[in-house]
């Protein structure tokens, strides 16, 4: 089909101009923020804070650290445990020992 067009061009005296591809970019949006710059060239806007980050990230850490080591009591055996080994608290020997202890009763 092109070996045609181009034929017909040669014929016409018409000059054809390939064009070329545009440069390929990454998939998915950008993950820089844009920097803006006045006219010197000059960062305009609030400085970004280097500690702000980590600041967050400590925050989490404690609120959730806080959260999973409250004691709760086990269902099974009324023992009270934390958040967080619940789950293989209710696996274990000793909740099941004590559970069928207060089954039988």
């Amino acid at each position: 089909m092109y070996n045609n067009i181009f034929r017909m061009c040669e014929e016409l005296n018409v000059e054809v101009k390939i064009m070329e591809e545009p440069p390929k970019r990454k998939p998915g949006r950008p993950r820089v923020r844009p920097i803006i710059k006045d006219e010197d060239k000059n960062p305009v806007g609030r400085p970004i804070d280097p500690n702000a980050i980590s600041k967050t990230k400590e925050y989490f850490s404690n609120y959730y650290h806080e959260k999973r080591k409250a004691l709760v009591e086990c269902p099974n055996c009324q023992c009270m445990v934390t958040k967080a080994a619940l789950s293989s608290h209710k696996r274990s020997a000793k909740c099941k020992l004590i559970m069928n202890l207060l089954n039988s009763k």
